[in-house]
C-alpha cells in the first residue's frame, strides 16, 4: 500500500508541475533501461512540408560489399575507409576510382587514423599497424584489444584498450614511449571511449563514471573524477562506462555516460562544475554555447555549455536509432535506422527538413574543405556529397512506409520508480 502511495504521489508531483519539475519527468520517461539497447516501437515519421531543400552534389558507389563496421576519412581528395574484414581503399573523389587498395590478412577493430605518411588501425589480434600510402606494413607492435581509433598528436599514436591501458607509441616506428594503466572496473562494456586533448594533455573517460587526464609527454596522470556515481544493485546495473569522446574547451572538460550523467568539469583539476542526469551511448557534437547529445532512447537535447540547462528536447525521433548530432551550419543534423537525414533548427530543436538516401544506417557526416558541404555514406556502400540548402517550395517528406495510421505515440513503457535512481 506504502509502495502504491509513493508511486501516486510521485507520479502527480511531476505531472502537475512545469519548468524544471516538466524537464525531470521527461528525463526519468528517457532514461529508462532498454533491453540489448533496441526499441521495439520506433516513432513513425509525420508529415511536414520542408522549409528548405536538401542538394546532393554527387552519389558515388565506392563498395559492392554491405560492411556496417567500417572507418573512413577524407584527406586531399581522397575517401579513406576500412572494413572489419581487413580491405582498406582510397577512393578519388575527383576522377572517381579506387586508386589505393589493400587487404590486410586479419580482422581489424580499431582505425582508421591519419597522418601525411600512413593509415594506422589496430588488428583483430592486439596489433597496432602502420601502413603506407605506397602499400605496405612499415611497422606493427602488439598493444592488447582495442575499439577506440587511434589518436594522433605529434610524432605520437597515442592507443587506449579495452581495459584502461593507455599506450604512447613513435610514429616512426612504433617503439613504445610510455604506459599508463588506469583504473579498470571488473565489469565494463568493453568501452571504446575516445580520446581527446589539448595544450599537450589527454582526456577520457574510462569505466565507473571516471575522466582522467594525462600529460602526453610522459604519461603521468594529471588528475582523475568521479562524475557518474554508479546507483544500482547487480554489476551490470552499476556498469556506467564512458563510450564516446569528451569534448574540450578552453577550461571546461565535457563528458557524458553511457548510463548516469553528463557533466562539465574544470580542465585544470577536474573539479565537477556541474551536472545532471542524463545518459548516452553514443555521444556528444557541441557549438560556440550548447551541447547537443543524442540520449540512448533516440531523444535529442541541447544544454548550455555553461550550466547543464536543457535549453530544448526533441523527441520526434524516439526509438529511430538515431545518430549523434552534427552541426552544419544552422542546423544540427541526425540520420536514422531507415537512412533518413533529419535536419533541427540548432536553436529550437524543430525538424526543418529531411531526406532518404539510403535504406540502411548511415555513418557519420565528414565535413568538406569549405564546411558548406559534408560527406556521408551507408553501409551498402553508397558516398554521399550534401550540399548547401536553398528555401524550399512545397516539397512535402513522405510518411514512413511503416505508419500504421495511428495519431497516437508510441511510448515507451518507461518505469518511473526503478530509475529514480538518475536523479540526484
Amino acid at each position: 500500500m506504502a509502495k502504491i502511495s509513493l508511486f501516486f504521489l510521485l507520479v502527480v508531483f511531476l505531472t502537475s508541475c512545469f519548468g524544471p519539475l516538466k524537464e525531470i519527468k521527461y528525463q526519468i520517461e528517457d532514461s529508462s533501461d532498454l533491453e540489448d539497447d533496441f526499441i521495439d516501437n520506433p516513432l513513425p515519421l509525420n508529415d511536414f512540408s520542408n522549409k528548405f531543400e536538401i542538394q546532393i552534389l554527387n552519389t558515388f558507389k565506392f563498395s559492392s560489399e554491405t560492411k556496417r563496421n567500417f572507418a573512413q576519412f577524407i584527406s586531399d581528395n581522397f575517401f579513406y575507409y576500412a572494413s572489419h574484414e581487413g580491405l582498406i581503399s582510397g577512393y578519388n573523389l575527383l576522377n572517381k576510382e579506387i586508386e589505393f587498395s589493400y587487404k590486410y590478412h586479419r580482422n581489424i577493430t580499431a582505425g582508421l587514423s591519419s597522418d601525411s605518411k600512413n593509415l594506422y588501425f589496430v588488428d583483430s589480434d592486439g596489433y597496432l599497424c602502420a601502413l603506407s600510402l605506397n602499400n605496405s606494413i612499415e611497422w606493427k607492435t602488439f598493444v592488447g584489444e582495442v575499439l577506440a581509433p587511434p589518436y594522433l598528436i605529434s610524432n605520437r599514436v597515442i592507443i587506449k584498450t579495452t581495459n584502461n591501458k593507455f599506450i604512447s607509441l613513435n610514429k616512426l616506428d612504433g617503439s613504445i614511449y610510455w604506459t599508463f594503466q588506469a583504473i579498470n572496473s571488473p565489469l565494463t562494456t568493453k568501452s571504446w571511449g575516445e580520446i581527446n586533448s589539448i595544450d599537450n594533455y589527454l582526456y577520457a573517460g574510462i569505466s565507473s563514471g571516471k575522466i582522467l587526464a594525462i600529460n602526453s609527454s610522459n604519461g603521468s596522470m594529471v588528475w582523475e573524477t568521479t562524475y557518474s556515481q554508479p546507483n544500482g544493485i547487480s554489476d551490470i546495473e552499476n556498469s556506467n562506462d564512458t563510450t564516446s569522446m569528451p569534448i574540450v574547451d578552453d577550461s571546461v572538460v565535457y563528458v557524458v555516460s553511457s548510463k548516469g550523467n553528463i557533466a562539465g568539469l574544470s580542465r585544470n583539476d577536474g573539479q565537477v562544475l556541474w551536472k545532471r542526469a542524463l545518459s548516452s551511448f553514443l555521444g556528444m557534437t557541441s557549438n560556440d554555447d550548447t551541447l547537443f547529445i543524442t540520449h540512448n532512447t533516440g531523444v535529442i537535447y541541447a544544454l548550455s555549455k555553461e550550466t547543464g540547462k536543457v535549453l530544448w528536447r526533441n523527441a520526434d525521433l524516439k526509438g529511430r536509432d538515431t545518430s549523434r548530432p552534427f552541426v552544419f551550419n544552422e542546423n544540427l543534423i541526425v540520420s536514422d535506422y531507415q537512412g533518413y537525414l533529419h535536419f533541427l533548427n540548432i536553436k529550437t530543436g524543430s525538424i526543418e527538413s529531411r531526406i532518404k538516401l539510403s535504406d540502411s544506417l548511415l555513418s557519420y557526416p565528414l565535413y568538406d574543405s569549405n564546411n558548406e558541404s559534408f560527406w556521408i555514406s551507408s553501409i551498402e556502400g553508397d558516398l554521399f556529397h550534401v550540399g548547401k540548402l536553398s528555401i524550399a517550395k512545397n516539397i512535402n517528406d513522405k510518411k514512413n512506409e511503416n505508419y500504421d495510421g495511428s495519431t497516437e505515440p508510441k511510448e515507451l513503457d518507461d518505469s518511473v520508480l526503478d530509475k529514480i535512481f538518475f536523479w540526484d
